[in-house]
C-alpha cells in the first residue's frame, strides 16, 4: 500500500559521509538498481536541498530540491535510482530518477525499502528531461547510457524537443486508464495533464467537492476508471464514461463548511469510487478531448502500473 515514508534512522553501522561533509561528485557510480555498491549510499537528511552532480565549467552543480522549500524529512537516506517507465509505456514515455529509503547502506535492503514521497503522496523524482538538459548533469546520463536504461536517440529526442516532459515535480502526466495521481479538495478546479504518445492535453476540470457554500479540505491518491455499468461496446463509443477510485488518504478529509444537501458529495473511502448521493460521480468522455485522448491511448497499451510497482528491468526504450 501506498504511504508517506517518513524515514527511520539507520541501522547499519558503517554509514557513508552526509551531504554536509566533503564528498566527491556525483555522489554515486550507478542508478541502476542492480549495480549498486555501499559507496552509492547518501544520506540527506535535514537538507534543503542538494547537489549530488558534478560542476560544469564552473556551472553551480544541479540542486535537488524536496518540496515547496520543505527541507528532506529526517531519516532520508539510501540509494538514487532511475526507474523504469510503467510496464506498457510507449517509446516516449520516459523513467526518473527517484530515492529508495533503506535502513543503511546494505545493498540487499534496496527491495524492502521504499521510494521516498512528497506530500502529496507521490514519489519524489527528477524527471528524465532534467537530467537530459542541464549540462551539470551530464554524468548521471553518461550512467543511464553505460547501464542500458537509456538510449542517445531518447536524449537527443528530448533535447531537439521531439519529446515533451513534465517540468513540474509535482503535477504528473497521465497517461493511462488506472494510472495513480493526486488532488485537492479545496480547490476550485482540477488540472491534469493527460498525454499519449507526443500529444498533450491539460484537463481542467471542476472539484465537484468544491462550492462557494462549502468547503472540503483533504488529498487523496486516486486515479480513473471506466464506469462499472459501461458495456464494453460501450467503452470505445462518444458515451462512455470515466469515474475515480479513491487509493489512498495522503492528508485528512475535513468538511470545514458543509455544502448544500443537494450538491454535497459522500465522504471518499479508500478503495471506493467518488460518489454522490450513493452512486459514482462521473466525467463523460465526450465533453472533453483529455479524456478522450486519455481512453484512446489507454486501449492502445497494457494497463497503468501503480506508482508503488518496482522498476521493471526488461523494459527498453
Amino acid at each position: 500500500m501506498l504511504s508517506l515514508i517518513i524515514p527511520t534512522q539507520a541501522s547499519s553501522s558503517k554509514l557513508l559521509p552526509t551531504p554536509n561533509r566533503k564528498r566527491s561528485r556525483p555522489w554515486f557510480s550507478t542508478l541502476d538498481p542492480t549495480r549498486l555498491t555501499p559507496s552509492d549510499f547518501c544520506n540527506i537528511s535535514g537538507k534543503s536541498y542538494v547537489k549530488p552532480f558534478r560542476e560544469y565549467h564552473g556551472d553551480i552543480p544541479f540542486p535537488l530540491h524536496y518540496s515547496r522549500m520543505a527541507k528532506f524529512p529526517a531519516g532520508t537516506q539510501g540509494f538514487f535510482y532511475y526507474a523504469l517507465p510503467f510496464r506498457g509505456s510507449g517509446p516516449d514515455e520516459h523513467g526518473e530518477v527517484r530515492f529508495r529509503v533503506t535502513p543503511g547502506d546494505d545493498v540487499m535492503d534496496f527491495a524492502a525499502g521504499q521510494d521516498l514521497l512528497v506530500p502529496n503522496g507521490l514519489p519524489w523524482r527528477v524527471a528524465l528531461g532534467r537530467i537530459a538538459l542541464h549540462k551539470t548533469c551530464d554524468d548521471a546520463s553518461a550512467m543511464l547510457l553505460r547501464d542500458k536504461l537509456v538510449t542517445k536517440e531518447t536524449l537527443a529526442a528530448i533535447r531537439d524537443g521531439t519529446f515533451k516532459y513534465q517540468r513540474s515535480p509535482n503535477r504528473r502526466l497521465v497517461r493511462g486508464i488506472g494510472q495513480p495521481f493526486s488532488v485537492d479538495l479545496s480547490t476550485r478546479q482540477w488540472l491534469l495533464n493527460i498525454v499519449s504518445g507526443a500529444e498533450v492535453r491539460q484537463l481542467r476540470t471542476m472539484n465537484p467537492f468544491w462550492h462557494s457554500a462549502g468547503v472540503t479540505r483533504g488529498r487523496i491518491m486516486c486515479c480513473f476508471e471506466h464506469h462499472p455499468q459501461d458495456l464494453p461496446k460501450r467503452i470505445k463509443g462518444s458515451s462512455a464514461r470515466l469515474v475515480i477510485r479513491v487509493l489512498k488518504t495522503v492528508d485528512p478529509i475535513m468538511p470545514l463548511m458543509p455544502s448544500p444537501p443537494e450538491c454535497a458529495m459522500d465522504r471518499p473511502a479508500e478503495g471506493a469510487l467518488l460518489t454522490k448521493a450513493g452512486d459514482p460521480y462521473f466525467w463523460s468522455v465526450s465533453s472533453s478531448k483529455a479524456l478522450r485522448l486519455l481512453v484512446a491511448g489507454s486501449e492502445q497499451k497494457a494497463p497503468v502500473a501503480s506508482v508503488s510497482e518496482a522498476p521493471r528491468k526488461e523494459l527498453s526504450f
